[in-house]
């Protein structure tokens, strides 16, 4: 009963009479009939299919052919009588193709996509940027004549100074004495100082008045 709950009316009163629809999944037809009496693997041309088998004769025979998980044929065979087969489709317009229920769109409702929505760039034009501003809010940047606000332009930096020169005397020291000249290579370099000798010690002359 759980299951029959979220069903489509039609399909949750084939389900409860017993009965199998072209179309219904293979859960569906558990539900309806439980586990086959029999089952058979075949091949229609290229199409592989299986084949359940519920009733015995004298008994009503149903023979319920399943390609994939869907009911592709019901044949009702019955002792005496022309088998009734059935290949149209009765689920289709009632279930969605992954097996939830097709129910009518009530008024008043409307359908919220899930994950990320997407656009046909030829026929629908590109969403809107996320903006703060109420539906119909304007601002007073939107009554500028000015139609290039929104490019953004090239940014301008100042321009650095120049550095002023940096002071030598900076700190206290004395200039220092300019090199002395240097002297080309191969140049004749001058003798160095020979030591000054003392003078010659002058001859003393016997005086006249002192007694020899």
């Amino acid at each position: 009963m759980a299951f029959t709950d979220t069903l489509p009316a039609k399909l949750k009163e084939a389900i409860l009479q017993h009965h199998v629809l072209v179309g219904m999944s293979t859960e569906m037809v558990l539900f309806a009939r439980g586990q086959p009496e029999h089952r058979s693997r075949e091949m229609d041309g290229q199409m592989p299919f299986e084949e359940w088998i519920y009733g015995r004769p004298p008994e009503e025979v149903d023979f319920v052919r399943i390609n994939g998980n869907r009911v592709i044929r019901v044949e009702v065979a019955e002792v005496g009588k022309t088998p009734v087969i059935f290949t149209k489709n009765e689920v289709e317009g009632l279930m969605r193709t992954d097996g939830t229920p097709l129910t009518p769109a009530r008024p008043g409702t409307r359908t919220v996509a899930e994950g990320d929505a997407e656009r046909n760039p030829d026929t629908q034009a590109p969403a809107a940027p996320p903006s703060l501003r109420k539906p119909g809010e304007k601002l007073p940047t939107d009554d500028k004549d000015d139609k290039n606000t929104d490019v953004m332009r090239p940014v301008q930096f100042p321009k650095p100074k120049a550095a002023p020169p940096a002071d030598p005397n900076v700190g206290g020291e004395p200039d220092a004495q300019p090199p002395a000249a240097a002297q080309p290579p191969g140049a004749a370099q001058p003798p160095p100082p020979e030591a000054s000798e003392p003078p010659a010690a002058k001859p003393q002359t016997p005086n006249a008045s002192q007694p020899e």
